[in-house]
């Protein structure tokens, strides 16, 4: 398996953890509004929300350095498929 497509595989996972993670921190949100609507105490509500959008934060750091690394290795090909052209061109003439 292609160090590419390796790549490819983490990203989708974790634009799958960010969805997920969005989600939960959009629910958690609805949530607090609701007990704010209805005068309960929301202490404990907000807190875990706290900690949702910290997991959202790695989440969302995770596929950013992904789609880095691809956009990386992705370079270094290119580059190396140009080297090789030119020396072709080089050895040609």
């Amino acid at each position: 398996m292609s160090k590419q497509t390796h790549y490819l595989g983490y990203i989708a996972q974790a634009e799958g953890h960010v969805h997920r993670g969005r989600e939960i921190v959009l629910s958690q949100r609805k949530l607090i509004a609701h007990l704010g609507a209805q005068g309960s105490d929301s202490r404990v509500a907000k807190e875990l929300l706290g900690a949702f959008e910290r997991s959202l934060k790695v989440f969302e750091d995770d596929l950013a350095e992904f789609e880095t690394a691809l956009a990386r290795h992705l370079d270094d090909v290119k580059f190396k498929d140009e080297v090789g052209d030119e020396r072709m061109r080089h050895r040609e003439m």
